[in-house]
């Protein structure tokens, strides 16, 4: 950067710390959108999704560890979804929408796109070390998150003595598991899995007891599903000014 004088003309080197929240691009990830409220009213697609599932399921059942289980087992749900269900209907605009307001729109989109707008500048919302410093690098946002958690969940009790005996506990029952399933509110959106909860509910009994057999296998090996070692985070401030973790 170059400041000049107006009258003496001489160039002088200004030094400065420059501070740039660069924009992470994320590649969305495409969730086919079912109608499912046809799965739930009409019994023969119900029935149907189910048979196809488990003989998907059954076909390429040959492993017993239980992370290649679950994915024969999400495999089947994707597939026999996409080839059975119906797709959603797209939503019809409404009767006073117009090309003019659309048009509108897509100049709005674009405005808001516009890199030179002071409202796109990088205010709050950052994530901070301990120090005080922005972190900018994926790599350094994920291990200050590993940082915090660690933190967060630090058990300070000390070492503790070891079992001798092995700890078991009694087995997840199918009616534990097919109560979970059923409590859960429909219309909501899939975890990381991208499964949603209304096709595991429409597998009826034979869905229960594959879901008890792989949660089982689970609890009594350790071997957590990759799945269920996901988890999003969201920074939300307490108040004004609070965006340190």
């Amino acid at each position: 950067m170059l400041y000049y004088q107006p009258r003496l003309c001489l160039e002088q080197i200004v030094v400065c710390k420059v501070h740039a929240k660069l924009k992470a691009l994320k590649k969305p990830k495409h969730q086919m959108k079912y109608n499912l409220k046809a799965l739930n009213k009409d019994p023969d697609l119900r029935n149907k999704f189910t048979v196809d599932v488990k003989n998907k399921f059954e076909a390429l059942e040959a492993s017993t560890a239980e992370e290649r289980q679950w994915e024969i087992l999400k495999d089947s749900i994707e597939k026999t979804a996409e080839k059975n269900i119906p797709k959603q209907p797209k939503r019809e605009h409404k009767k006073w929408m117009t090309q003019s307001i659309l048009d509108k729109m897509a100049l709005r989109r674009k405005a808001k796109q516009d890199p030179s707008s002071k409202k796109r500048t990088a205010q709050g919302g950052c994530i901070k070390s301990k120090d005080g410093k922005i972190l900018v690098e994926t790599s350094d946002i994920l291990e200050r998150w590993s940082e915090y958690i660690q933190e967060l969940f630090c058990d300070e009790r000390g070492q503790q003595s070891e079992t001798q005996k092995p700890i078991e506990g009694p087995p997840i029952l199918k009616a534990e598991v097919e109560k979970t399933i059923n409590d859960m509110k429909n219309g909501k959106a899939a975890g990381p899995d991208q499964i949603r909860i209304e096709l595991l509910q429409a597998l009826g009994n034979w869905g229960m007891d594959q879901l008890t057999k792989l949660l089982n296998r689970t609890y009594d090996t350790g071997n957590i599903l990759k799945d269920m070692l996901i988890s999003t985070f969201i920074t939300l401030q307490k108040k004004t000014g609070s965006y340190r973790m």
